[in-house]
């Protein structure tokens, strides 16, 4: 493997061992009497749901509608995405109920069956991956560009050259009076 494959992947687990804390954080009430223990089993649920939904708007949805500037299919899969990934953490956390809880809702976090803050969560994490994705695409396109311009400027300035070469031959004095015994 190659180094920067290596710093891509290193990045992508820093990234989402942060957006878990961040999570935790959010969700997790201990003041209200629920613990971080069951926000932190609810998170490592939803985490792997938000994680394939941020790389399906950034590895597929961005590509092939944004970049293309089909911005209403993009923006009408993007919000497919959205809904049923909230659907999917949904049923999650009804899992959660159902399975750990036993039915006692009671012992449920209200946010984490709260469909705003799971909504939130989704844009909070979607959107700066979405803009820090956007803002790689530009840089390595500008860089492609400034590249095609410097090499458009360097043929421009062989091409001159060869030129320049071309009529300094033509004024030579040999060639000069080679041409005026002709005629």
């Amino acid at each position: 493997m190659n180094p920067p494959y290596i710093k891509t992947r290193i990045a992508h687990i820093v990234f989402w061992l942060a957006t878990g804390l961040l999570m935790v954080w959010i969700f997790g009430s201990p003041a209200e009497g629920y613990g971080y223990g069951q926000t932190l089993l609810f998170v490592l649920l939803q985490l792997p749901v938000l994680a394939g939904a941020t790389y399906v708007v950034l590895h597929y949805l961005v590509p092939h509608f944004l970049l293309k500037r089909r911005f209403f299919l993009f923006g009408l899969y993007t919000l497919y995405v959205l809904i049923g990934a909230a659907w999917l953490e949904l049923m999650l956390a009804m899992g959660l109920f159902v399975l750990v809880y036993e039915y006692q809702i009671e012992l449920l976090n209200p946010k984490i069956t709260d469909l705003g803050y799971l909504t939130g969560t989704m844009f909070l994490v979607i959107l700066p991956a979405l803009a820090i994705q956007i803002t790689r695409q530009w840089y390595r396109e500008r860089q492609v560009t400034d590249r095609l311009k410097q090499e458009k400027l360097e043929l421009e300035l062989y091409a001159r050259e060869k030129e320049l070469a071309y009529l300094k031959e033509q004024i030579r004095p040999h060639f000069l009076f080679n041409v005026l015994n002709n005629l």
